[in-house]
């Protein structure tokens, strides 16, 4: 997708990919297909499933990223409306699209700390406790930081 942003997370949960690349590189390239995510001619050219590109987009060319540490880790990729959350299970990240509602409901019955960071407007850390975020003002204020306001 010649991506302009890339978090540095997701390289480090990789394994070592200086230690044999082109094995790693191939068998990346025959998982994603298997799994209907990119499609790859004969000449080695590679398509990515459009549901899938549109999905990763914000991962890659949103200029607004935030992360939120609730005992678990995710990352929101924000690109206009378009909001794509990462979330590691297993080993590897997970993406998916979500929405105020679904932010909302990682925000409860949890301390959490949110990580902030905009091309434009640098970044901030904000921490917040589960009795803090019972109350509806300061919920909604960490759902607007997370949703990159």
């Amino acid at each position: 997708m010649n991506a302009r942003y890339l978090e540095y997370a997701y390289i480090a949960a990789m394994p070592d990919i200086q230690i044999g690349f082109g094995t790693h590189e191939r068998d990346t390239l025959e998982t994603l297909e298997e799994r209907g995510l990119i499609e790859e001619d004969f000449s080695g050219n590679t398509e990515v499933d459009e549901e899938a590109a549109d999905l990763l987009h914000p991962v890659f060319f949103g200029e607004t990223e935030t992360h939120l540490d609730n005992g678990s880790a995710y990352y929101f990729h924000i690109e206009g409306s378009k909001i794509t959350m990462a979330e590691k299970r297993e080993g590897e990240y997970v993406f998916s699209r979500t929405d105020e509602a679904g932010i909302r409901s990682l925000l409860s019955d949890h301390d959490a700390q949110i990580t902030f960071g905009d091309i434009v407007r640098n970044g901030r850390i904000d921490d917040y406790t589960a009795e803090q975020l019972k109350d509806e003002a300061i919920l909604a204020q960490a759902v607007s930081l997370l949703m990159g306001g």
